[in-house]
């Protein structure tokens, strides 16, 4: 029984995925498929608001999204903080222009893909899109 009652509506990964608001860390288009796989073994998404950062990195800097995206996976899994079983914190340096980066502060969120479908997704996001 939940504390505060039956959930009347949750906003999920599966809706936000449809609404736009991530990007699918499987897309084939930007190469990121295989770079997943090699980290994770569940569905990975981001958050627009991340791939703002990663689409200036390769538009502007000579940087490409299967890079970019490693580099980010590789951090997530070595040097992060953990405040609960099913959060990660880190910072990574992103491209920001050819010679310089800038410390993008990062959260990976453990969550439930659906309620219908509760398999587990991991979304990448900036701190203040949790």
């Amino acid at each position: 029984m939940e504390p505060f009652g039956p959930v009347i509506y949750a906003y999920t990964a599966s809706n936000a995925l449809d609404d736009g608001l991530y990007v699918d860390g499987q897309d084939p288009e930007l190469g990121l498929a295989d770079v997943s796989r090699q980290h994770y073994a569940v569905p990975l998404y981001l958050t627009q608001g991340l791939a703002d950062y990663i689409r200036h990195a390769v538009e502007h800097c000579g940087r490409d999204w299967p890079g970019v995206w490693h580099d980010i996976l590789t951090i997530s899994r070595t040097r992060y903080k953990a405040p609960n079983p099913t959060v990660r914190e880190f910072t990574v340096l992103i491209a920001n222009t050819p010679t310089t980066h800038t410390a993008v502060h990062v959260r990976a969120v453990c969550q439930p893909f659906d309620t219908a479908d509760p398999k587990a997704v991991i979304v990448f996001c900036l701190p203040e899109e949790d």
